[in-house]
């Protein structure tokens, strides 16, 4: 079973959902949970939290993908995040990860943008050249003020 939780609409599902989907396909042959956790600022250890919940509660290996730091404020945070994995396996749980062998991510512009942002949301039409669908003034103030913070930190923003 896979998750691709830094992206909607895979984002806006609970840590409960995910586990009640990965309880039912738990007992199956050669079955585990693969997920593309969820991204954002300063939620580096958090997101291998929940991957390592989700496999003890489901009782479901896991495959951690991708094990990145791309918010340059807590380079060096490595060691951290191995023992968030170290002590699911001393727990007994099969859990495992990747990383990638580039600098840049190859994931779309989505991934920048956060998950409140790509929510259904309150729009205005308005006639700007060729017509197109505008974020209401609020929503787009807040999704300026985050995507600057993506600008600056290589993670969605809040």
């Amino acid at each position: 079973m896979f998750t691709g939780l830094s992206v909607a609409p895979s984002g806006y599902v609970s840590t409960d959902e995910i586990v009640e989907l990965c309880k039912a396909v738990a007992h199956d042959e050669g079955v585990f949970y693969v997920t593309h956790a969820r991204v954002a600022t300063g939620k580096h250890i958090e997101m291998i939290e929940e991957a390592v919940e989700i496999g003890h509660r489901a009782e479901i290996p896991v495959q951690f993908s991708h094990l990145v730091i791309i918010d340059r404020r807590v380079y060096g945070h490595g060691p951290e995040m191995m023992e968030v994995f170290e002590r699911a396996r001393a727990e007994g749980l099969d859990i495992t990860y990747d990383m990638y062998p580039y600098m840049a991510a190859g994931a779309g512009l989505d991934q920048t943008i956060p998950l409140w942002a790509q929510a259904p949301a309150p729009w205005t039409i308005t006639w700007r050249g060729c017509g197109t669908l505008q974020p209401a003034p609020a929503l787009e103030r807040r999704s300026r003020r985050a995507s600057a913070v993506c600008l600056r930190s290589g993670t969605p923003g809040s």
